[in-house]
């Protein structure tokens, strides 16, 4: 679950728990460059990346499986890259199955959301860190 910590107009605390949406763990959260700065993405083992506005947690605004192009297999997600200087929409996500996946959540095609796999980790891609330059990734 993820837990959404803020202030209510009377000063005091609040807390929102989000069970929706997600038969697994959230593994790790990324706040995206919007209008509004409300809005974020997470993934998940279960296969899904999901978006979110903050002000309506009750469900996803969006979601996408993560899933290798010309696949059925369903990932498991365990980390996110997102960095706007690469692309509003652009985002690398590494799965616990060792692969890499390139992103773009506004691709024209909804089949080619997934743009490119880089394989060869034995284990969980736990962590993501894009090169200045923005061609390579860590």
């Amino acid at each position: 679950p993820l837990w959404l910590l803020g202030a209510s107009s009377a000063g005091a605390t609040t807390c929102s728990l989000l069970l929706c949406c997600t038969r697994d763990p959230i593994y790790d959260l990324a706040w995206l460059q919007s209008k509004t700065g409300s809005e974020a993405m997470t993934v998940s083992t279960d296969g899904l990346v999901l978006w979110w506005d903050i002000r309506k947690l009750s469900e996803a605004v969006e979601s996408m499986p993560l899933r290798e192009k010309g696949s059925e297999t369903l990932l498991g997600g365990v980390s996110l890259e997102y960095d706007p200087a690469a692309g509003p929409t652009k985002f690398m996500v590494g799965c616990e199955q060792g692969s890499v996946l390139s992103c773009n959540r506004k691709a024209k095609n909804p089949a080619d959301r997934v743009g490119s796999s880089y394989v060869g980790h034995h284990g969980p891609v736990y962590g993501l860190k894009r090169c200045a330059n923005g061609l390579c990734c860590i």
